[in-house]
């Protein structure tokens, strides 16, 4: 350990240093030649102090290294200032850019998001719920509807605002910011077999975290029931593969192997519809000519490959402005109501089609 010769750092805050135990108020106040009150004071961001105390004690903190103890000023304040937030996953550019954004209004808010991934399992979806409200976070934001009894009761019982995003239920456990996946699916069929197209096959996973896809399935089987009545319906589970782009190839393959005269492969999510197209090439397959493909979500890779992708467009980023706009809200007024916000959605054809 190298030796500290900073004379800004009391002897005793070094002493400490060197057996590994952390500096307290006391030092940063001998440090800065205030009391222990002034630099309470500063480090809670109270009025009552001058600019240029308030520098002196925020730089001397930042001299010495000290570390503010939050959760102590979280128990007298009864605010911890965290976000917990639960998404499926953090490589999807569409949750990714609804974080963004959502940190972009609780940042400037004074708000930390703290994130939990479940990796579309409502069983760790649970887990993340019970330890992150353990944190005592100020509000909630998750991205789905659809949980386990028992979260949903610790979601109900936590006190604090929730904001559930990327779907839709006539029952949120508080706000809602999100869309009805059935329907902007069911759109996309029609608008599909406007085209054309008169054997499309639907690729989707059936595991029960991922409630998306299965409310995108409703969605392609009303109008399978509507456009085909008494037809058996054409589709490919995807349960048990990975959510990835060689998925994407290899329920490509399925789709043609048990249905070869489909003429459309609409699948749930971009990133098997993404990865369809990437392979299709080698199985000497074109696109659309031998088969057209549609994704769901707009995201970032559906317009950086070729043919590009036709999908349902969803604002991602709205929804996390929306929802973080309401917990700040919210906090601040306990009174305020929950809100119910549809974004909508917006049927994009491209190339693939």
């Amino acid at each position: 350990m190298e030796p500290i010769d900073d004379p800004w750092i009391p002897p005793s805050a070094r002493r400490r240093r060197s057996a590994t135990q952390g500096l307290t108020l006391s030092d940063v106040a001998q440090a800065a030649g205030v009391s222990t009150q002034t630099v309470s004071r500063v480090i809670r961001d109270h009025p009552d102090v001058s600019e240029y105390t308030r520098k002196r004690v925020a730089e001397t903190i930042r001299r010495i290294g000290y570390v503010p103890n939050l959760s102590a000023a979280n128990l007298a304040s009864n605010r911890s200032n965290l976000i917990a937030t639960v998404v499926p996953s953090i490589s999807t550019s569409v949750f990714a850019e609804t974080m963004a954004a959502a940190g972009d209004v609780l940042g400037p808010a004074g708000f930390q998001m703290i994130v939990g991934v479940t990796d579309y399992s409502p069983e760790t979806e649970e887990q993340l719920v019970q330890k992150l409200l353990g944190r005592r976070p100020d509000g909630v934001l998750l991205v789905g509807v659809m949980h386990t009894p028992a979260a949903t009761r610790m979601l109900a019982a936590s006190g604090v605002p929730i904001v559930e995003t990327w779907g839709w239920t006539e029952s949120p456990i508080g706000s809602l910011v999100g869309f009805p996946n059935d329907d902007a699916m069911a759109d996309l069929v029609d608008a599909v077999l406007a085209r054309g197209y008169r054997r499309p096959v639907f690729v989707g996973s059936s595991e029960a975290g991922d409630v998306r896809a299965r409310e995108r399935f409703a969605g392609f089987r009303r109008v399978w029931e509507r456009e085909f009545p008494g037809e058996a319906i054409r589709v490919v589970d995807a349960a048990g593969l990975p959510l990835s782009l060689a998925a994407g190839e290899q329920l490509l393959v399925l789709a043609r192997e048990r249905f070869p005269d489909s003429d459309a492969v609409v699948f749930a999510t971009d990133i098997l519809a993404s990865g369809a197209i990437l392979g299709a090439a080698r199985h000497g397959w074109n696109i659309p000519d031998d088969i057209a493909v549609t994704g769901f979500g707009d995201f970032e890779l559906a317009t950086a490959i070729t043919p590009a992708l036709s999908t349902v467009s969803i604002e991602a980023a709205r929804v996390g402005r929306e929802a973080a706009s309401i917990l700040v809200e919210q906090i601040a007024d306990p009174a305020v109501p929950p809100r119910v916000i549809d974004v909508g959605y917006r049927i994009t054809l491209r190339a693939s089609t």
